[in-house]
């Protein structure tokens, strides 16, 4: 028999050190694709879900691991779905930070199998610059209002990768439309797009313009992330167009804003991985012009 742990908080999955018992529900079923049983076990408290643990009636690995692929996105979103529903309060799985990956554990076991354990090392907090604050504030004028709300939720860690990369979309569809859903055939977006071919062309198939990765991305993500690539093809390249476009539109993005002709102040605005690369750890730094 094979297990699947799908971690719903991270705080909880350390604590257990592996170990799981006394789940608070289960649910038997069966593999339509793999013709093989399976149980759904579901752990937690009075007030919170913490994990789900799906039991896979098969010794074969490659069986197992062919029922996760075809049936994971389902059972988590089932998961979250039945939970808001029961209990009126938001819920979501745990994801690896800035991605849109499930943290999951494939291993050999039954219901009382030990799972890996998992450490988290945070950070250390970093102390507010109150000046960058004020020059952030005097940085933008009243015409980028509306950029500002896309960008807003665009830089929010918090919220899921799929959710921050359309609000970039939706940015450069304001900018380049005035938001009339027509980006593709906007000759000046299309302009824009070409100063960032050496990013983007390497994920180009045959004959496809640079204006349709970001379409088949924005497809991709609109509707529900479903990547129907062959196993060999994720094999090859394990990240979706989602999680491999997203540094380049970040870079796209802060482009556009430093170069509109509202901006006002002297901040200057760098992806995240440049500022790694330089040592730096805010999402603006100071500019001389």
């Amino acid at each position: 028999m094979w297990f699947l742990d799908v971690v719903c908080d991270f705080g909880w999955f350390i604590e257990q050190e592996g170990h799981f018992t006394n789940p608070k529900a289960r649910l038997s079923g069966r593999s339509d694709s793999q013709q093989i049983d399976i149980v759904l076990l579901i752990y937690g408290d009075d007030f919170n879900v913490r994990h789900l643990r799906v039991l896979l009636h098969t010794d074969d690995q490659q069986v197992a691991q062919a029922c996760v692929n075809a049936n994971i996105q389902a059972w988590i979103w089932t998961l979250e779905t039945a939970t808001i529903l029961t209990t009126g309060v938001p819920f979501s799985v745990a994801t690896l930070p800035n991605s849109a990956k499930f943290c999951t554990i494939l291993g050999q076991g039954g219901e009382d199998a030990v799972s890996l354990k998992l450490n988290l090392e945070f950070c250390n907090a970093v102390a507010i610059d109150y000046t960058k604050v004020i020059m952030g504030l005097a940085n933008w004028g009243p015409d980028l209002r509306y950029h500002l709300f896309y960008f807003r939720r665009f830089i929010d860690e918090s919220l899921p990768l799929d959710f921050r990369w359309l609000n970039g979309y939706k940015m450069f569809e304001w900018h380049f439309t005035s938001n009339k859903s027509d980006l593709p055939n906007s000759a000046a977006w299309r302009e824009f797009l070409e100063r960032f071919r050496a990013d983007l062309s390497p994920y180009l198939k045959n004959n496809q313009k640079l204006h349709g990765l970001i379409e088949q991305t924005r497809a991709l993500v609109a509707h529900a992330s479903l990547d129907d690539r062959s196993p060999d093809e994720r094999a090859q390249e394990p990240h979706n167009l989602l999680q491999i476009t997203f540094p380049t539109l970040e870079k796209m993005v802060m482009t556009l804003l430093n170069e509109h002709p509202a901006r006002m102040g002297q901040l200057e605005l760098v992806p995240k991985r440049n500022l790694k690369a330089e040592g730096v750890s805010n999402d603006v730094k100071s500019s001389n012009h």
